[in-house]
């Protein structure tokens, strides 16, 4: 299944060399699958021994980033990134009747690190690519992973003005272990974007 996720980005260039970046999305995944369980687990304090079951998993992100480009010429740029995502996951299971079995939430600013590339093909157009990737270990309570991979080419129209496309991957891993619930769910999502860019 395919989904439409707009997507916030800006940044803010001091000089050539120092720039802030934002970033805020967010996406809501639901998914069923049916098991037999033999013999039967608890889930919740009930017995379950097969049926549907279906989640519903909601991930927001906000970023705040810091970029430095430690190479710049009329061609080339190559930068390191560093920041703070705030992350908001909630996990929801239940059965194929509507009885809901466990949930579990979790937000904090959790640390990022990344690496910025772009290329001018032309004075016009241009390449970037993007990788970044933080790490989640909350009092030994939930772990998890975060690697993002982004690869687009944009084309300016105007002196204020630009359009681009690209592919985006962002892929997750989260282990929840608490006196609520124990748990892990991985994800990832693949997709294409198209943007435009306005430049003040």
């Amino acid at each position: 299944k395919g989904d439409t996720i707009p997507r916030i980005d800006a940044y803010y260039r001091f000089n050539e060399r120092h720039r802030m970046d934002f970033t805020a999305f967010s996406v809501d995944r639901k998914g069923s699958r049916s098991l037999a369980v033999d013999p039967p687990i608890v889930i919740g304090d009930e017995d379950f021994a097969g049926g549907t079951v279906n989640s519903d998993i909601k991930y927001t992100l906000y970023k705040l980033g810091y970029a430095y480009s430690f190479y710049r010429s009329p061609k080339v740029e190559l930068g390191l990134s560093a920041g703070l995502n705030i992350t908001s996951y909630d996990l929801t299971f239940s059965s194929d009747v509507g009885n809901k079995y466990e949930s579990a939430g979790f937000t904090a600013p959790l640390p990022m690190f990344g690496l910025r590339m772009g290329y001018a093909i032309t004075p016009k157009w241009y390449v970037n690519y993007v990788a970044e990737a933080f790490f989640i270990d909350f009092e030994d309570t939930v772990r998890g992973a975060l690697l993002n991979y982004e690869l687009n080419t944009e084309y300016k129209l105007f002196k204020n003005l630009s359009i681009g496309a690209g592919v985006a991957r962002l892929g997750t891993s989260v282990e929840v272990n608490d006196d609520d619930w124990k748990g892990k769910v991985s994800d990832s999502y693949r997709g294409f974007t198209v943007f435009t860019t306005v430049y003040f």
